[in-house]
């Protein structure tokens, strides 16, 4: 059960109610103490899925009708108070401030081992995992059935609505930059292969600094106005315009490894529909003036102390 890092209580929820009148009296609501303690759990994991809000507990509630309505209103709601516009007007919160806030709230291996200990890396392995399945194909067909793939297609069209920046700028009337906030803070950081993680541990390492855009954290991202697509970089110095991307042999159809009509069984794409992307992908960040290097996963592997070597210089060169 959470504890409360104010006074050391222990209890099922940590309510406003406890801070206001039961606690120390150095803190009076649940924002004062988010933004004292913002790696701190508020309520026991059990209680929390019963007390989860989304579509189908709301519709459950409230039937279809009223249900959807509120989960809409929900949502924006949500939307609006996650920016960094409502929390710098609210708490005076500078840009690295509300990028620090969402790195301890992400699911993250670090914050996973911080909230559980040791067995914090078995729930995160397991949580990208079913990341992982639960958006492919076969995951909708085990769920649904013979709708499955028919449910798997209105998903992802539905997903490509809800990553598009002018889609979001007409739902929450909001513009280019917030639009990009809003689709920033739902990507979720570190979804990537154990190699990727080893790359950039390496290469931060050998660089003796940490960075800022990085799949561990929060990644850049570029907004492609002709394609209607938002496109987020691996590993990204704004400062000196350099991106890295690191590229999954399989994830990203390796040339010398797979056939343009290779059919990737996750996406359902072929692998020239996924180099065309890439392709767009670089081609974006060029036309912003960035430099861009791609690093394969199979030439990492086999040669890791070179590949670091040559990015360490390529990074460092103006």
């Amino acid at each position: 059960m959470p504890k409360c890092l104010e006074c050391g209580c222990i209890m099922p929820r940590l309510q406003w109610t406890h801070f206001k009148y039961k606690c120390t009296g150095g803190i009076s609501s649940i924002d004062e103490y988010k933004n004292k303690y913002p790696n701190s759990i508020l309520i026991d994991e059990e209680l929390a899925a019963k007390c989860k809000i989304t579509k189908q507990t709301m519709i459950q509630k409230y039937g279809q009708e009223l249900g959807t309505q509120k989960w809409e209103h929900y949502r924006s709601k949500q939307a609006e108070t996650n920016s960094f516009e409502y929390k710098n007007k609210k708490y005076g919160w500078s840009k690295e401030q509300f990028d620090d806030y969402n790195k301890s709230r992400s699911v993250t291996l670090e914050n996973c081992v911080k909230r559980h200990g040791v067995q914090g890396v078995e729930i995160w392995n397991s949580y990208i995992e079913r990341q992982r399945y639960t958006n492919t194909l076969e995951y909708f067909i085990e769920k649904y059935g013979s709708e499955g793939k028919e449910k798997w297609l209105n998903y992802n069209e539905e997903k490509s609505k809800s990553s598009n920046v002018d889609w979001i700028k007409e739902k929450f009337s909001v513009d280019d930059d917030a639009a990009i906030e809003i689709l920033s803070q739902r990507r979720t950081p570190s979804i990537c292969s154990k190699s990727e993680k080893h790359f950039v541990n390496a290469f931060q390492t050998a660089l003796g600094s940490e960075i800022k855009y990085t799949s561990f954290t929060k990644q850049f991202s570029i907004w492609d106005k002709a394609n209607h697509r938002i496109y987020f970089y691996d590993i990204t110095c704004s400062s000196k315009k350099k991106i890295i991307e690191f590229n999954g042999d399989y994830w990203h159809c390796n040339p010398l490894m797979y056939s343009g009509d290779f059919i990737h069984k996750h996406s359902n794409l072929t692998a020239k529909e996924i180099w065309s992307y890439d392709f767009e992908k670089i081609k974006t960040a060029l036309n912003r003036d960035f430099s861009v290097k791609i690093v394969w996963e199979s030439d990492y592997i086999n040669k890791p102390d070179g590949i670091i070597q040559e990015c360490v210089q390529w990074w460092n060169t103006n």
